[in-house]
């Protein structure tokens, strides 16, 4: 398909300079489909090889004065639908590569967010399940277990005997790992539900 496929007389040349929406219409519907399949070449969706069509048309209605004859406005048309449609190519493919690195990047940080908010949730939990207990049990499971403590130390600063202290700490972990265990099969199945 060249530019001299339409019948051209000079003074609808001039007027498709001038801006005449008739012939310009009539250019249009003489090239359109020529370029859609090019343009088509590089895009996977047709409303985006559209795009590039109506995109190269707008771009030779404001360059129109500068084609000098009819036979120039098919290279035109090629040559703006190309570097358009590489342009297109090119953001698809920049765009992919984002998107790529942005799921995986926002996998990793909503699953490092997701662990935190767990971790949170069971430091809860266990708090919790502390304030269930006795409050002696309680504050000597917590010296022993978050402190770091030894029992030998628990026992002299508190003034009871070791194995008062081992007793204590004995039925405070039966309580939190029996508790704990039924609360974290709960969350479980709640998540493999959901």
């Amino acid at each position: 398909m060249k530019g001299e496929d339409i019948i051209w007389t000079s003074d609808d040349f001039k007027r498709f300079q001038a801006g005449d929406c008739i012939l310009f219409k009539r250019v249009y519907n003489h090239f359109q489909s020529a370029i859609l399949v090019k343009a088509m070449r590089f895009c996977s969706q047709v409303e985006d090889a559209e795009e590039i069509v109506q995109e190269t048309f707008i771009r030779l209605y404001q360059h129109r004065l500068s084609i000098g004859e009819p036979a120039a406005i098919y290279p035109f048309l090629f040559t703006v639908s190309k570097r358009l449609s590489i342009t297109f190519f090119r953001k698809r493919v920049v765009k992919a590569k984002y998107l790529e690195s942005l799921g995986k990047n926002w996998t990793e940080l909503s699953m490092a967010f997701q662990d935190q908010m767990e971790s949170h949730d069971i430091h809860r939990l266990i708090l919790e399940i502390l304030d269930e207990l006795p409050a002696q049990q309680k504050l000597i499971f917590i010296k022993n277990k978050l402190e770091d403590q030894s029992y030998q130390e628990i026992s002299d600063q508190y003034g009871i005997k070791r194995n008062t202290v081992r007793n204590h700490i004995a039925l405070a972990s039966k309580f939190v790992r029996f508790r704990l265990g039924k609360l974290l099969l709960f969350m479980f199945f709640i998540k493999t539900l959901f």
